[in-house]
């Protein structure tokens, strides 16, 4: 449901990684793989807006 809320939302370079980050039943996970992340702190501008991983990913096809 997330993935299809973004694509509505406009954003085009989404996928939908079911074993999450972590990993489940249905695979190993994010972190596990190998795949890349991006560590963020709290923003410099004051707006203190935190996020804690972004996925940094190439854009979909």
């Amino acid at each position: 449901q997330a993935a299809r809320r973004l694509r509505t939302a406009g954003f085009t370079a989404v996928w939908d990684i079911r074993e999450g980050m972590l990993g489940n039943r249905l695979g190993a996970g994010w972190l596990a793989r190998g795949l890349p992340t991006v560590r963020y702190e709290e923003r410099a501008d004051g707006t203190g807006a935190t996020v804690g991983l972004l996925y940094n990913l190439p854009a979909s096809d």
